[in-house]
């Protein structure tokens, strides 16, 4: 009966630490180019329900913190890329 217990509290506090995980929405395009690789940001603004505004300005502090890199081709839609080495320590 008291293991019963400790397992009941060792899952309680697993669920805690679950629902108090607190996801930005730098987390979340960072999330969505691991998952997608190389990723143009239309895409990313659509699957995240992002508005242009917010989305420029997550991806330029982004690039400055050395997380992402960021392709501007002469025509068509910018590219996002995690910088190389960067994504071990990305949340998976």
């Amino acid at each position: 009966m008291h293991s019963t217990k400790k397992k009941s509290k060792r899952i309680q506090k697993k669920e805690l630490k679950e629902i108090t995980r607190i996801t930005t929405i730098y987390d979340k395009i960072l999330d969505y180019i691991r998952k997608n690789k190389n990723v143009k940001g239309n895409e990313i603004k659509k699957a995240l329900n992002i508005s242009s505004k917010t989305f420029n300005k997550c991806i330029a502090i982004l690039e400055d913190a050395g997380l992402i890199e960021i392709e501007y081709p002469p025509v068509g839609d910018i590219k996002l890329k995690l910088k190389e080495g960067e994504s071990s320590w990305l949340r998976k």
